[in-house]
């Protein structure tokens, strides 16, 4: 390894170097660039690491295991017993290492992330050689500002006990309000508007939130305010960036950041609302929108107060993350989305529906019940503040739907039976309110038929059959009023298959009618791969029905046509794995025909 010379130095420099370490007291660290800028020379930090080196040369008492690089590693310099020397000191000293050989520098100085940046870019606006004594003096005129104690006997105070000082200030707020004082109005309104970011932003996101606090600047201006912020570390460059804007890719080569200490320090109340807005504006332009460009857009909105836009954001995002199978990230979002609507309004009650409904999908039974009962008691509060409001009269019979599948899922018929029976009752007033409605009519048929299904699977086949044909009813109602319409053919016809159920001696002629009405729902989307599934299934519930009262030959039919319709889907990809053992049924049942 050829060896580096070092520079001419002036005269009495490694002198300096050594009365600085001195003040380094045990069980403490310093880097070698600390020390440089302590000296009042940032760039010669390998000189002191060479000044130190001259000890081996000299009697002189230095304490020159305490000074290690800026990665918190001891440099060796090749000198292995030398490393392993100083390592053992610092231990003795109680220093601790971790499994990478590393000392925790930051821990050392205060705690503070970035105390060493604030302490360079503070000294590095004074003139001449600096002590550590000479940086708790400095601060001591500062501690009007910060929220630390200082001991009544600090003139007598001991330069080590001076560094202590120095540590524990600077791990708070008062390098940072020194940097701040040497701001103009102008460049501090700048920060505190672009201290909302939390991710790097190329320029002309800075200009949106500059505009929207008031200033108007050139980008020359602009780019002169960075410089001075770039200056004394509070603003850092991130590097490059891409995005689709308008049809087009759009990048850039240089992002900047406020350090988010700095800017949880700046913005105690959270920031400018209307820079917040400016922010969300901008994440949200964005076409396509990338997951974590949305969740930073939803982030500022709820900071500005934007609540209802950043729950319909957060709500889109949520279903086209369950829809693409990124079920971890939708969940990661509601959690989110709870945590931030915490107040018992509508949005409260839609996230924790929202969460509870993901993690009921995961398993997680009895934080889902949890969720599901604080948005029953959001939505009965509002409910009886505005009881005329349907939007709110329909969330909590959602709130009742849900509890109610959720205690039948867990064999809790008497409370699953209560909560069906509460959201009937707020279907029923719906339609006497406005019964010219389809959509609470078709909501009160669903109602109907969840209470005569949870009474069929109790063994109540009369009180399920009442439910059905009340169902029925209102199903029939709708096709009449729209004879075309797709989806309230798909309800009668459930209703058929529901009666079927509970009426075995009719069954055949139930389904007769569902089958007849799966087939025109056929003809009208011939296409439709679940459109065709949904006609075979029935149809071989029709065989088994046919079967049963003897009626050989029409269930052959029947059982042919279901299999003939299901390979199909099956040859075309198109068949859920669910329901291809329902081909091994019908052989079976075509087999026990003969």
């Amino acid at each position: 390894m050829p060896v580096v010379e070092p520079r001419v130095v002036k005269p009495g420099f490694n002198a300096r170097v050594y009365a600085v370490v001195r003040q380094c007291p045990a069980g403490h660290v310093t880097t070698y660039g600390q020390v440089a800028t302590l000296l009042g020379s940032p760039r010669v930090a390998r000189h002191v690491g060479f000044a130190l080196a001259a000890l081996l040369r000299t009697d002189e008492p230095v304490p020159w295991h305490r000074v290690i690089n800026s990665q918190g590693r001891i440099s060796h310099r090749g000198d292995v017993h030398r490393a392993q020397e100083q390592r053992e000191l610092l231990e003795r000293e109680g220093i601790v290492f971790d499994e990478r050989e590393r000392v925790d520098v930051l821990r050392l100085l205060g705690g503070h992330p970035r105390v060493l940046e604030f302490a360079d870019a503070y000294l590095g606006q004074q003139r001449g050689a600096l002590r550590f004594a000479d940086i708790g003096e400095r601060i001591e005129r500062l501690v009007g500002r910060s929220r630390a104690a200082l001991p009544q006997d600090l003139d007598e105070a001991s330069t080590a006990e001076r560094l202590a000082l120095a540590r524990r200030l600077a791990a708070e707020d008062v390098l940072l309000q020194a940097l701040l004082g040497t701001l103009d109005e102008a460049t501090r309104r700048l920060l505190e508007a672009i201290a909302v970011y939390r991710r790097g932003v190329p320029a002309d996101a800075l200009d949106a939130a500059a505009r929207a606090v008031g200033l108007a600047w050139s980008a020359g201006e602009r780019s002169a305010a960075v410089r001075r912020l770039e200056s004394r570390t509070l603003l850092t460059q991130t590097g490059a960036g891409e995005r689709e804007e308008d049809g087009r890719a759009r990048t850039w080569t240089r992002s900047w950041m406020v350090h988010r200490w700095t800017a949880a320090e700046l913005l105690p109340d959270g920031g400018a609302k209307a820079a917040h807005e400016a922010a969300a504006r901008w994440w949200l332009a964005a076409k396509p929108l990338a997951w974590e460009d949305g969740l930073e857009g939803v982030e500022h909105l709820l900071a500005a107060g934007i609540d209802d836009e950043a729950s319909k954001w957060a709500d889109g995002m949520r279903e086209h993350a369950e829809q693409t199978g990124q079920g971890i990230a939708a969940l990661a979002l509601c959690e989110r989305m709870v945590e931030a609507f915490v107040r018992p309004d509508y949005h409260g009650w839609l996230w924790s529906m929202n969460l509870g409904d993901l993690l009921l999908q995961f398993g997680a039974i009895h934080r889902t019940q949890r969720l599901y009962e604080r948005a029953e008691g959001i939505a009965k509060d509002l409910v009886e503040r505005d009881r005329w409001s349907w939007l709110l009269q329909r969330s909590l019979s959602v709130s009742y739907n849900k509890l109610g599948d959720l205690h039948r899922g867990l064999g809790n018929g008497e409370q699953a039976r209560r909560y069906y029976e509460d959201d009937l009752a707020i279907a029923k007033q719906l339609v006497e309110r406005e019964p010219g409605r389809s959509d609470l009519q078709r909501d009160l048929s669903v109602s109907q038929e969840r209470l005569g299904d949870l009474h069929r699977g109790l063994g109540n086949g009369e009180q399920a059959r009442r439910y059905y044909e009340d169902a029925l009813g209102i199903a029939k109602q709708l096709v009449e009023r729209e004879p075309d319409n797709y989806q309230a053919q798909g309800d009668i016809a459930i209703a058929y298959e529901r009666m079927a159920t509970v009426d075995p001696n009719g069954a055949a002629e139930w389904l007769t009618e569902a089958v007849g009405i799966h087939r025109r729902r056929r003809a009208q989307q011939p296409d439709h791969a679940i459109t065709q599934r949904e006609l075979a299934i029935v149809l071989v519930q029709l065989g088994q029905a046919q079967g049963r009262r003897q009626d050989h030959e029409d269930a052959a039919a029947s059982l042919a046509e279901a299999d003939a319709l299901l390979r199909d889907l099956d040859a075309r990809g198109a068949l859920e794995a669910e329901y291809r053992p329902t081909l091994d049924i019908i052989d079976r049942l075509r087999t026990a025909a003969g």
